[in-house]
Parts: structure tokens; sequence; C-alpha cells
């Protein structure tokens, strides 16, 4: 992630915007059964845990911390959210796209 995306992506978040992420699903999943292995879903295994690649997967980011993003995610019950995610873990999930939801 360029620092002009990540910028773009921390201004709209203190701004109170929310921004839709696309990432890598592999990765993520490898993320999340690390950091969040209670939090389960009724859909399954969004996919087998990996380093790179498809399929791609869309999360909500809400919020910035100094640490990292609040996040929620489609594929997970709300009562298990919100989530948190490091900045090193989201650049290395982020698969390039951002989309800033309108007030």
């Amino acid at each position: 992630m360029g620092a002009g995306e990540e910028a773009e992506i921390d201004l709209a978040l203190r701004l109170g915007r929310r921004v839709v992420v696309t990432v890598s699903g592999p990765p993520y999943v490898q993320w999340r059964k690390e950091h969040y292995p209670s939090v389960t879903s009724r859909h399954g295994a969004l996919c087998s845990p990996g380093s790179h690649g498809k399929p791609f997967h869309a999360i909500l980011l809400v919020a910035r911390l100094d640490d990292g993003y609040v996040f929620h995610d489609p594929w997970f019950p709300a009562d298990q959210q919100p989530l948190h995610m490091s900045e090193d873990a989201f650049q290395s999930c982020f698969a390039g796209q951002a989309i800033v939801a309108l007030p």
C-alpha cells in the first residue's frame, strides 16, 4: 500500500467516514485464525489460509487507531465484531482497492 492510499484511507476514517477495502483472502484468513480463532461464520471457511491470492474479500473499516484499524467483516455475525487489525497485518492483506462511503 502506498503512502497516498494509506493517507486517504486514514483521512476518511478520521473524518468519520467508512471505507470498504478489499483484502486477499488467504493471508486474511491466516491472520484471523491466529488473532480471532473463536470467530466463526455460518457460511464456513472463506478459503484456505495462505500467503497470497484469491479469493478477494471486502471488509468495512470503521475507525483508525494508532496501532491499526477497527473493522467489520460481513462474513461473520455482528455479535462477534468489531475486529481490530494492526497496521502491519492490514498492509499484508490489503488487495489495493478502497471505496470511501458517502456520508
